[in-house]
């Protein structure tokens, strides 16, 4: 057998990496309310069991109607607080822009250099038509992918698990190859599952505090705030930067006090510190096995490819990636570097006598 790192193997790897890169930018339109939906699908299957679980004498189809009307309902209602939120923040932009001239003034004049009215001057080269359009054209995507990633979950929701779908056995005309699809395709699930979970939990109890924090400094908006943080707590490094920022800059356009809008951001900050830095990788030391460096490499490509959506779906995505390469002895090194320990699993271990390539 040819070795895995060899510089075939490696050019082939990064080969197909590189194709299959160009065609997700282009079925990008397709591929991210597909994404979202088997998200939804998939950590939906596991709250769909732990209900059944606590509720036995419930049959499974009103557990899984009714907990696909829960979360349809908790999709709309994040839309509708977010909608509401940034028209409340768009109104806020003029008086920001004043309060940083009024503040840059102040430290110019303190340092002894020429002040300038530099924030007001920049949105006056602003096209104003233009950004409406903009905003427009921003506002009608994600209700487009949000309503047609319903659509697909609904759909989702009516086939069976991949695992134990019965294709599996006519695909694979082989029993024990069908056995490694399915032992594959159920370490992806759960993988994604652990995953989802964790998120969910983490980015709840951040969009609680944030939102109590929020509240606590009397700033307006409190639900949005929350249901921002929420958002953006998927999002490693930057996500947490930006839903700290925002919410300081809203303090800082309805106080007169700058120490009102530095409180906001550090406590924010402060619940994404300890969220993130103390809590959650604790929780996901077994669920997720991403190399930190590779982790936001990914992050960055996969904004580049799919904007805001690919940086909300960075991290499952690179976990399928990585759980996907592990099966071919002549990718396997991808995952490796991908992986955080180096020894990504492959999900067949139980089925592999041998770390021979998989035949999926």
């Amino acid at each position: 057998m040819a070795n895995s790192t060899s510089p075939s193997a490696v050019a082939t790897t990064v080969t197909g990496i590189a194709a299959g890169m160009a065609l997700v930018h282009y079925l990008q339109p397709v591929l991210v309310p597909f994404f979202l939906a088997a998200l939804l699908r998939i950590w939906g299957d596991a709250v769909v069991r732990s209900t059944a679980r606590m509720l036995p004498r419930a049959p499974l189809w009103s557990v899984r109607l009714g907990m696909g009307g829960l979360m349809v309902a908790v999709i709309v209602v994040i839309c509708y607080v977010l909608a509401e939120g940034v028209g409340s923040v768009i109104h806020q932009i003029p008086v920001i822009v004043s309060r940083l001239d009024t503040e840059s003034q102040r430290i110019a004049h303190a340092t002894g250099m020429k002040g300038a009215r530099f924030f007001s001057r920049a949105v006056n080269h602003i096209d104003a038509p233009a950004l409406v359009q903009w905003l427009a054209s921003g506002i009608h995507e994600p209700v487009e992918i949000i309503s047609l990633t319903l659509l697909i979950a609904a759909f989702m929701l009516a086939v069976p698990n991949p695992e134990n779908n019965p294709k599996l056995e006519i695909l694979a005309r082989h029993a024990e190859r069908a056995a490694r699809q399915r032992a594959i395709i159920v370490h992806i699930t759960s993988s994604i599952q652990s995953y989802m979970n964790v998120q969910m939990a983490i980015n709840g109890t951040i969009a609680i505090a944030v939102a109590g924090a929020c509240y606590s400094f009397q700033l307006k908006g409190t639900a949005f705030w929350g249901a921002t943080a929420f958002i953006l707590a998927f999002i490693p490094v930057v996500g947490p930067l930006i839903a700290s920022a925002l919410p300081a800059l809203s303090a800082f356009a309805q106080f007169a006090a700058a120490w009102h809008a530095i409180a906001v951001f550090v406590a924010i900050e402060v619940i994404f510190i300890v969220a993130h830095n103390f809590v959650l990788p604790r929780l996901q030391a077994k669920g997720q096995n991403i190399d930190a460096i590779a982790g936001l490499l990914a992050l960055g490509i996969w904004t580049l490819l799919w904007g805001v959506w690919g940086a909300l779906l960075a991290t499952p995505l690179t976990m399928l990636i990585m759980i996907a390469t592990a099966q071919f002895e002549s990718s396997r090194w991808f995952a490796a570097v991908l992986s955080h320990d180096g020894r990504p699993e492959t999900g067949v271990d139980s089925f592999a006598d041998s770390p021979t390539e998989m035949d999926i």
